[in-house]
């Protein structure tokens, strides 16, 4: 288990990510941002970026630790028998089983509803603003 309970988070979305139909792939962009203060070498400003198949999630997730903002982008397509009520209503419960403290959003873009299998992309992200950055 990661100790940052941030990451953590991560982790436990994207494994719920994997049960969603049409599931392709899934990119995890991590920011950590400048503290203020002269004792922080270089720019201060680290950004990580990975990807991973959601049909062969590794057993432990590499998510950094210490991050501010992460962002989660999920890729996928529906067929005809899936409905976009159906795949809204299951994001909504990924992120429900996720016990945090973090608030997380969710945007889901759609394509276009004669495209079959219709594309979809699924953002998640902390809310970065409003809170103070972890030291």
């Amino acid at each position: 288990m990661n100790a940052d309970p941030q990451s953590h988070d991560a982790a436990e979305i994207i494994r719920g990510l994997s049960s969603l139909p049409g599931g392709i792939s899934v990119e995890v962009t991590s920011k950590r941002f400048p503290r203020l203060g002269p004792a922080e070498p270089g720019t201060g400003y680290v950004q990580e970026e990975q990807s991973f198949d959601l049909h062969h999630l590794p057993d432990d997730l590499p998510i950094p630790n210490g991050m501010d903002e992460i962002v989660i982008t999920m890729q996928g397509t529906l067929d005809g028998e899936d409905s976009t009520l159906s795949l809204l209503t299951r994001v909504n419960s990924v992120l429900g089983s996720v016990s945090t403290n973090t608030c997380w959003e969710a945007r889901t873009f759609l394509g276009a509803t004669h495209t079959r299998p219709r594309p979809y992309k699924i953002n998640l992200f902390t809310e970065f603003f409003g809170r103070p950055p972890q030291a």
